[in-house]
């Protein structure tokens, strides 16, 4: 059974404009064959929802680089073995609440005296600037649960090394995305992709084989969790370079582009 895991921002959406209409050859065949399309991104069940509408995708999704996996409820083959639910969905909460998140931020940021915001200290005008969102996808953004996005100042990067050490050592994860660091608990991408392929395996009792789409570091932990690794070309031409990339299949076009020939080459055409 093949399952494909996607990152959104600099992936299947462009990076500048969050548009996908590059990848709609790719969608559209995904849908007629059937085959899961898991989103896997930093952005927030209301952000990741208006995306699953726009692409008309009904599959779990996962949210705020893994703090939660969220499966809709009609898809009974999958549901019947977790407990917590809300109305429209059986829910795997893999992180911790925002508010513990926003207590530790604010003591690093005192206790190492320097200059970071947080995205619950800014205005949605701050976001739309920061983003290039529109007014109402800024708000959505703003409505987390299990992460607390921030960012560093230009004069403190310098710092940034004993920053993210501060966090690892009092038991938090932080990832780097295409224009957050992303405070976490102790998640990540990987481990939900995991958990919600054994899910899978478990359910219809097959053989997962998945492919993972991404282009930035918070997507390492997802690729290297899935079969078939894909690094998506940035704007600027360049690739994510890590120890853990130096084999990944790396697409030739960018963005939404780029998946669009990453999925096709997947599926066979």
């Amino acid at each position: 059974m093949k399952i494909i895991f996607s990152d959104l921002d600099g992936s299947l959406l462009d990076h500048n404009t969050y548009c996908f209409k590059e990848a709609h050859q790719a969608l559209r065949r995904i849908k007629e064959l059937s085959i899961p399309l898991i989103i896997c991104s930093s952005k927030t069940r209301s952000e990741i929802e208006l995306y699953r509408n726009h692409m008309d995708i009904d599959y779990p999704f996962i949210t705020e680089n893994g703090g939660a996996i969220y499966i809709p409820k009609e898809d009974h083959k999958l549901t019947y073995m977790i407990n917590s639910e809300d109305e429209k969905y059986a829910i795997i909460q893999l992180g911790v609440k925002r508010s513990e998140l926003r207590e530790v931020f604010f003591t690093v940021k005192k206790a190492l005296k320097v200059n970071m915001t947080a995205l619950s200290e800014m205005s949605v005008r701050d976001i739309m600037d920061l983003t290039a969102l529109p007014e109402n996808e800024a708000e959505l953004a703003m409505r987390r649960n299990f992460s607390e996005p921030f960012i560093i100042s230009d004069n403190d990067l310098k710092k940034e090394d004993s920053i993210l050490s501060e966090f690892i050592n009092r038991g938090y994860t932080v990832v780097k995305g295409g224009r957050f660091y992303h405070l976490m608990g102790n998640t990540d991408k990987g481990t939900a992709v995991k958990k919600l392929t054994r899910i899978y395996e478990s359910a219809f009792g097959e053989d997962i084989y998945s492919l993972g789409l991404g282009d930035s570091k918070n997507d390492i932990s997802m690729l290297e969790a899935v079969n078939c690794p894909v690094l998506i070309r940035r704007t600027d031409g360049s690739w994510l370079e890590s120890k853990e990339t130096k084999n990944y299949v790396r697409t030739r076009s960018i963005g939404p582009e780029g998946w669009n020939e990453a999925v096709l080459n997947f599926l066979g055409h």
